[in-house]
């Protein structure tokens, strides 16, 4: 479980900073909503081997939706981390 709460964490980081990136250098809107369709085939992929009640509610419904790779990400940063450290502490 820690390898796939590790690689959730590790794509809501990497959609937050690539959402605080100016638009520019996000290479546009067609970039923008390939590299979101990125991140969320990481999260997807992760999902499916976390157990049902493994994630905070609200973290796993932004999870599942792909607000917390989205342009929301810094909002959804801390509690994904929040969350690894917790499975950290557990594992």
């Amino acid at each position: 479980m820690y390898f796939a709460a590790q690689r959730v964490a590790a794509a809501v980081r990497d959609a937050a900073r690539f959402h605080a990136a100016p638009l520019e250098l996000r290479g546009g809107e067609v970039a923008i909503a390939r590299t979101r369709a990125f991140f969320q085939a990481l999260v997807d992929d992760a999902l499916e081997e976390l157990p049902d009640g493994s994630i905070p509610s609200d973290l796993r419904a932004a999870l599942a939706s792909g607000e917390a790779v989205g342009p929301d990400a810094q909002r959804w940063l801390a509690p994904a981390l929040d969350w690894l450290a917790a499975v950290c502490r557990t594992s």
